[in-house]
């Protein structure tokens, strides 16, 4: 299949206090499928917070919400709060620790009737960290502990991942983004209208960016950025319904403005 994307974002920012400022944010993303109309996806995301900052130390609490649509119809409503401390270590090197804590209530439509099975709250526990290689280069790593609750126990799941990233800066304002994400995940118990094995996922996902910005064609389009992307996602399981493999490519096209007020 194909599809067409369009993703936008407003973002205020103001500061109140030496390194401390107050944020607010809306994202918009929209993917239009070709082929299989039940899967286009709306997706709407508030967030509201404050950054704190102070010599080495950073704090971000967050009050978030997240509205998604499925085929045109509500699919998810997710409200709660994200908490991110950071910490520089030296010159390079930077640790993170992240707790996200949300109520995600799903709605039935006609695409997935039993959509409301799989409410409940889901937790997120992620630390990792940041180091400099050298003025073009920087390597990550981290590692994510999630808690999902749900309606239905064979829709409640305990996930451990770790990841890694790798941004490589390649002059004249081009780049190449890498990632790497693998989880396992253990739900609580068998779905018996599937199958009466004990449902394990291991899932893993990789994917390069490279983006050039357009001022290389012409000075006027210094605000234009051109970006490349190759994704392989594979999902094995013991339920064989949820083990599949899909290769993506995508290009896209962004503008970025900044108002000052």
């Amino acid at each position: 299949d194909t599809s067409v994307l369009f993703l936008g974002r407003l973002e205020y920012r103001r500061n109140v206090a030496q390194g401390h400022a107050l944020f607010a944010s809306a994202d918009y993303y929209r993917a239009e499928q070709t082929l299989v109309k039940t899967i286009n996806l709306q997706a709407y995301s508030l967030q509201m917070g404050a950054a704190l900052r102070r010599g080495r130390h950073f704090l971000a609490p967050t009050l978030v919400f997240d509205h998604a649509l499925l085929a045109q119809s509500s699919f998810l409503r997710a409200r709660g709060v994200d908490l991110r401390y950071e910490h520089k270590v030296g010159k390079r090197g930077d640790l993170y620790v992240q707790l996200r804590d949300v109520y995600q209530d799903y709605v039935k439509n006609a695409v997935v009737p039993t959509a409301d099975e799989r409410d409940g709250i889901q937790v997120d526990l992620m630390s990792g960290g940041d180091y400099i290689l050298g003025p073009t280069m920087r390597i990550g790593a981290g590692y994510t502990h999630s808690w999902k609750h749900a309606q239905r126990h064979y829709n409640a799941f305990e996930r451990n991942g770790v990841s890694v990233n790798h941004v490589w800066l390649l002059g004249r304002g081009t780049f190449l983004l890498s990632n790497g994400v693998l989880n396992y995940d253990n739900f609580n118990q068998p779905d018996a209208a599937l199958s009466a094995k004990e449902r394990r996922d291991t899932t893993w996902r990789a994917s390069a960016t490279y983006g050039v910005p357009l001022t290389l064609l012409h000075p006027k389009l210094q605000d234009l950025l051109l970006a490349f992307t190759y994704e392989y996602y594979q999902a094995l399981s013991t339920v064989e319904n949820f083990a599949y493999t899909n290769n993506k490519i995508g290009t896209l096209l962004t503008y970025k403005f900044d108002l000052g007020f």
